[in-house]
């Protein structure tokens, strides 16, 4: 998805508005019922936080590595992903959950 530009501004644009959804919801159930309103500001805000995060590192591992990460199982080949993809993986996975939790607990 992200090896073209076009496809990338296209599921970002998808992804905003579902976060912009998201949101509307959360504002509308906050007057109700403030108690499990976290999850749909979580499940909106997720995907927009993630493509964020996934671009650029992308961009910097291609820079550095000069090769597309691998985040496939383990080929027969090898039984174990490289060091370097694995990090990769890693950050795109973590990155963008502690980063939506961060902002949840600042806005309460």
């Amino acid at each position: 998805m992200l090896q073209s530009n076009r496809y990338y501004m296209y599921y970002l644009a998808l992804s905003s508005a579902f976060c912009g959804y998201g949101l509307l919801i959360y504002l509308s159930m906050t007057k109700h019922n403030s108690d499990d309103t976290s999850i749909v500001l979580v499940s909106g805000l997720l995907s927009l936080v993630m493509l964020l995060v996934q671009y650029p590192t992308r961009k910097i591992f291609k820079l550095l590595f000069h090769r597309e990460p691998v985040y496939k199982q383990a080929t027969k080949f090898s039984d174990h992903l490289p060091l370097d993809d694995l990090l990769y993986l890693l950050i795109i996975l973590l990155v963008p959950v502690f980063s939506v939790f961060t902002i949840i607990s600042l806005i309460k």
